[in-house]
């Protein structure tokens, strides 16, 4: 059975080891941030902190920055995915939509008017110099005011006041901002809701860039293979998970940016203070004893990014094989930020790196790759140490090295100071045939035979190495 809500995956998170409590208080105010980090790299596990100093209530953080915890969320393991990728997330499903339902338990409680407070809750300030205190894991839903049809994304919120936070959209394409654009035209406000603290099929749909025809909330009911349950909310006409934590109802105020900033991104940087987008809250509804969820950027490669990497990698390597049939496997270093990318092929041609490298950068998403790195395919992508032992042993750094200038460059990123155009690397790291001008036949790494090898993997548990 699906994750009717959080706690249930929560629950499972336990029951598999893959959460700890922190039952010591401590503050919003960066210590809570900096135990994460701590923590994670003694062992990578989401951390429920039950008590946080000003608040009532606990805050979750890390629960899907692992492959494990993804793969439990979306209760499917990696080859399962791999199989199911392009029916999960590159094609629009409409055969589980929302249902909605009479009351939620989201809606447990409800704030109004001067009871609206937002400092009420521990939402974390994660670095010293960052602006104020963020809202990092809250999924936003909006509806396009031309066809009503919804989107959820996140987007990264500064609390303000006790009733105001700004949103940073990061891209001028994220389709909540259309929506508002198109209110904003005729002088009205676009009603929000953010949704923190749901299940984790929801928040996964909403994270990631899926198609604009695409509704976030269906899709994750084809995932769950169940409908989501929504319900109305109190002071505006959109439906909201009805067993999510908390909501904040709110609107896009038209033609009016406030200062936001500065904040740590993914890069690890403190990005500039700006003036950006304001939502008006209007009405905070939770569950009695609400658990908020965040996420943290930048410090860690175990953070935000690796959900990412994991789902992300594989949603684009499907769309790259069904271009490029010669990838094998294709994934970003998590310790890069999605910059530096390692694609396997099976090399049946020569040359062929440079050929797949330019078919990769006519891809949109491709705007994030600093440097590409081309491995053959008995290479694993996903271990970094035998990317590197390719890179010292079958990189001839004369030859194998491509500089290909006036590529468009992401905005943000800090190297370029944000150029338009900018120069990116490709690196061939393959085995090189006579034909490439390698002087005879490139030597055979040594190993033991496939058979043996399959057969350690089978009887591992045997030999007791733990």
């Amino acid at each position: 059975m699906p994750y009717r809500d959080l706690r249930e995956f929560i629950k499972r998170l336990e029951e598999e080891g893959e959460l700890i409590r922190v039952k010591a208080p401590v503050s919003w105010d960066q210590e809570l941030a900096e135990v994460f980090v701590r923590a994670c790299k003694e062992k990578n596990r989401a951390i429920l902190f039950e008590k946080v100093e000003g608040s009532e209530f606990p805050v979750l953080i890390g629960q899907l920055t692992s492959q494990k915890r993804v793969e439990l969320a979306l209760e499917r393991d990696s080859k399962e995915l791999d199989d199911e990728i392009e029916n999960l997330l590159n094609q629009p499903r409409n055969d589980f939509p929302p249902k909605i339902v009479g009351s939620g338990s989201c809606q447990e409680v409800v704030m109004t008017g001067d009871d609206v407070d937002l400092l009420k809750f521990p939402v974390p300030k994660f670095n010293e110099k960052e602006g104020g205190r963020y809202i990092t894991a809250g999924v936003s839903i909006s509806k396009d005011p031309e066809t009503g049809a919804r989107n959820a994304g996140i987007y990264r919120m500064m609390v303000r006041r006790e009733n105001e936070i700004n949103v940073n959209f990061g891209f001028p394409n994220r389709h909540m901002l259309r929506h508002f654009q198109k209110r904003e035209k005729e002088g009205k406000p676009l009603d929000v809701a953010v949704v923190i603290g749901c299940d984790p099929a929801v928040w996964l749909c909403a994270a990631l860039p899926l198609a604009g025809k695409i509704d976030e909330v269906a899709q994750a009911g084809a995932i769950r293979g169940k409908a989501v349950e929504m319900v109305k909310c109190k002071t505006n006409d959109l439906e909201v998970p009805a067993d999510a934590e908390m909501i904040l109802e709110g609107e896009l105020v038209p033609n009016l940016k406030r200062p936001e900033g500065p904040y740590v991104d993914f890069q690890g940087y403190y990005t500039k203070a700006k003036d950006n987008y304001v939502i008006s809250i209007k009405c905070i509804t939770h569950r009695k004893g609400a658990i908020y969820d965040t996420s943290m950027t930048g410090r860690l490669p175990e953070g935000e990014m690796e959900v990412y990497r994991y789902l992300l990698s594989k949603q684009q390597k499907t769309q790259l094989k069904k271009a490029i049939p010669e990838i094998v496997d294709f994934t970003f270093d998590p310790a890069s930020m999605g910059h530096i990318y390692i694609a396997s092929i099976s090399k049946e041609k020569p040359f062929l790196a440079k050929e797949i490298a330019d078919k990769i950068w006519s891809f949109p998403w491709s705007i994030m790759i600093k440097q590409l790195i081309i491995v053959d395919s008995d290479i694993d992508v996903n271990d970094p140490s035998q990317v590197m032992w390719a890179l010292a042993t079958r990189v001839d750094f004369e030859k194998d090295i491509y500089l290909l200038p006036g590529k468009q460059g992401p905005s943000f990123d800090v190297a370029t100071a944000g150029r338009p155009a900018v120069t990116k690397m490709v690196v061939d790291a393959t085995i090189k045939l006579p034909v490439e001008g390698y002087p005879g036949k490139f030597p055979e790494p040594g190993s033991p035979s496939k058979e043996v090898i399959e057969k350690v993997k089978k009887k591992w548990k045997e030999y007791g190495i733990r």
